[in-house]
C-alpha cells in the first residue's frame, strides 16, 4: 500500500509501486494507471496489464 497526497497523480504513485509487486504474469488496474511508461515497466517484468471494466 501507498499512502500519497491527494494531488499526486496516480500513475506517479503507480511507477513508485512497480519494483515491489510481487511476481505475476497479469496486472488488473483502472484506467489511472494506464501509460505507456507503467505498462513498458509491467512489460519488462513479464506482467500484462489488462484494464478494468468501467
Amino acid at each position: 500500500m501507498l499512502l500519497t497526497e491527494g494531488q499526486m497523480n496516480d500513475q506517479k504513485g503507480a511507477n513508485i509501486l512497480v519494483p515491489f509487486l510481487p511476481r505475476a504474469r497479469e496486472l488488473l488496474a483502472d484506467r489511472a494507471d494506464d501509460s505507456n511508461p507503467f505498462r513498458t515497466a509491467l512489460a519488462e517484468r513479464g506482467i500484462s496489464a489488462w484494464p478494468a471494466a468501467c
